[in-house]
């Protein structure tokens, strides 16, 4: 690649800045996935064989991952620990928003254990992106 196209775009890719629109649309698209799943009145959800707990780490795992992904893509200068922190806290925080949101449907409650769930799924899931991602480029 020719260095007048590395100036003009501050180091980055050309294609990188479209790569990262379209992660922030999946973390977006993703987050609003949780936010409708959580509306959903608690005599109106199916029943499932796994506990909720499993759940819950999954589903902020995946949004976790996600953050990791957009923001490494967003802030490449960063270091790998700064973008995990970053992501970690964000998905804490959105976990707990998304108890609070749970407190104004119809039979779903906030628990605190839903959150550290939710926690616990948002650093297995950095800590994945920095374990994988340090040996396949493909995954940051």
């Amino acid at each position: 690649m020719s260095k007048r196209i590395r100036t003009v775009t501050g180091g980055r890719e050309p294609h990188q800045g479209t790569r990262s629109v379209w992660r922030w649309l999946l973390v977006v698209l993703y987050v609003g996935l949780i936010w409708t799943v959580s509306a959903i009145p608690g005599s109106t959800l199916p029943s499932v064989a796994v506990s909720d707990k499993v759940i819950h780490v999954a589903e902020f795992g995946v949004l976790a991952y996600l953050l990791c992904r957009a923001l490494g893509s967003q802030m490449p200068t960063r270091s790998r620990y700064c973008i995990m922190l970053l992501s970690g806290l964000a998905t804490i925080a959105w976990g707990v928003i998304d108890e609070l949101h749970q407190l104004q449907v119809p039979n779903r409650t906030a628990t605190v254990s839903d959150v550290i769930a939710d926690s616990v799924g948002a650093c297995l899931a950095v800590w994945v992106w920095w374990w994988a991602g340090a040996r396949w480029s493909w995954l940051r």
